[in-house]
């Protein structure tokens, strides 16, 4: 039997907005918010007399996420801006609650990082700190070899756009917030599953990563070929099978 169980991207961003306990009128911030995948979700949670602010320091995704919230820009319920994570400028205390998912592994400044976010809450106010834990990416493949060095060399990669890489940060996250002074600090989770690898999917996306990253991590185009026909056979007989795990840290701020 054919199973097509498919990671959805959009129930995975409203998981994020609800682990961070947002109430209607809320004030809060997506730290970090790259293209804006978890802006709609935030702004249904804070509802019209909320407010949403995205920050990050690049250019490019922030225009992409303008361009697709117009009407809440306009009307005021949503504020971008371009600026560094470690010095947003904004004054102490002002959010009921920052989002941070998948910025912390990209920077040197991860404790920096952590106590800039703690600054801008409210007290009482909640952090979550979220990040898929690339190293430990499952993929079932016959070259289990070759599969091992693809995901390891992508968890290890650096991309242009960051300062740093660390694949193993999902775990890490514990560590990290575990003394940076938060009343309490809750610890989530979980393992998104994508049994399709059609075009448009997330694991569909991961290989198609795997297969640009092959040549830098020395692994031949005949070798990465034969790996991606052998995963659409596959697929096409109900035998793929792609896990992401994720962990977040849920850090509530002194009251």
């Amino acid at each position: 039997m054919h199973t097509s169980q498919k990671w959805d991207a959009v129930q995975f961003h409203e998981m994020l907005v609800d682990l961070c306990e947002i109430d209607s009128g809320n004030h809060v911030m997506d730290f970090g918010c790259g293209i804006g995948r978890s802006l709609k979700a935030m702004l249904e949670a804070v509802g019209d007399s909320g407010k949403v602010v995205g920050l990050d320091r690049m250019a490019q995704p922030l225009s992409e996420a303008a361009s697709q919230f117009i009407h809440e820009i306009e009307g005021k319920r949503l504020e971008l801006v371009q600026a560094d994570v470690l010095a947003a400028p904004f004054p102490d205390g002002q959010f009921d609650a920052v989002l941070c998912q998948n910025v912390v592994e990209c920077m040197h400044e991860r404790e920096a990082l952590v106590a800039e976010a703690k600054r801008l809450l409210k007290p009482g106010g909640r952090l979550l700190l979220g990040h898929h834990d690339f190293d430990g990416i499952i993929l079932a493949s016959e070259d289990r070899e070759l599969t091992k060095r693809l995901i390891h060399g992508f968890a290890d990669h650096k991309q242009a756009w960051q300062d740093a890489a660390e694949g193993r940060m999902g775990r890490l996250l514990p560590g990290l917030v575990a003394n940076a002074g938060f009343a309490s600090v809750n610890i989530e989770a979980k393992l998104f599953v994508d049994l399709d690898l059609s075009p448009g999917t997330y694991a569909g996306d991961y290989v198609d990563w795997l297969v640009d990253l092959a040549p830098t991590v020395g692994v031949s185009a005949e070798d990465i070929a034969r790996w991606t026909s052998r995963l659409s056979v596959d697929a096409a007989e109900g035998r793929f099978f792609f896990a992401l795990p994720w962990i977040g840290a849920i850090c509530r701020k002194q009251g």
